[in-house]
């Protein structure tokens, strides 16, 4: 009996990540993936003309964050042009409130706008995938964030315990009470409890 001799192994699908240097990105993409660059700030995927030079170098365009710095108008540019270049735009939604320093306004506008365009939506928790589907209409997978601490050998952890330190409730810290109410939600669909950690001087 004569064997068959392997064919050449079918390549990885190549991603372009926005950013393309994350700890979450480099925990939850399959090995298979062939990460494309570069590793730019901002990234040159977030111009029009560079997704329409380059589409044909990949297969996949992830973006999580690093679009926040774009107006309006930009984003809008944006993804027409992901639109026409036909390839998938993969969505992770890290953060459903505007981060620190962002305009809500357009943070928000911008959610819209990639979630429509979006062939897939991706997010940390059932809470967030709930709300998602609430206020956008797009069912979103959830991929928690793994753990990117190195294990302690000898020292024993509560397994599904979500942790939130909240410090001395400073100003940044926006909406407080809807970010307890978010992570308790993600934290009793996985069959766990919340710990909230502020400073002993908070009342």
């Amino acid at each position: 009996m004569t064997a068959v001799p392997a064919g050449p192994s079918a390549p990885g699908t190549r991603v372009a990540s926005v950013p393309a240097r994350s700890p979450y990105v480099s925990a939850v993409l399959p090995a298979s993936v062939v990460p494309v660059g570069p590793e730019a700030d901002p990234s040159p995927w977030l111009d029009a003309g560079h997704l329409a030079a380059h589409a044909a170098e990949i297969d996949v365009l992830h973006l999580h964050a690093g679009y926040e710095h774009l107006t309006i108008p930009e984003m809008d540019r944006w993804t027409t042009a992901v639109r026409r270049s036909g390839v998938p735009l993969v969505v992770t939604v890290h953060d459903l409130r505007p981060p620190v320093g962002t305009t809500p306004g357009r943070y928000q506008s911008h959610l819209r706008t990639l979630l429509t365009t979006a062939e897939v939506v991706l997010t940390l928790t059932p809470g967030a995938a709930d709300e998602i589907a609430d206020r956008f209409a797009r069912t979103a997978i959830v991929v928690a964030h793994p753990s990117l601490a190195a294990p302690t050998p000898g020292i024993g952890r509560e397994t599904r315990l979500v942790g939130v330190h909240l410090g001395r409730l400073e100003p940044e810290i926006a909406e407080p009470v809807e970010l307890v109410r978010a992570a308790l939600s993600g934290a009793v669909s996985g069959g766990g409890r919340l710990r909230v950690d502020v400073h002993p001087d908070v009342d």
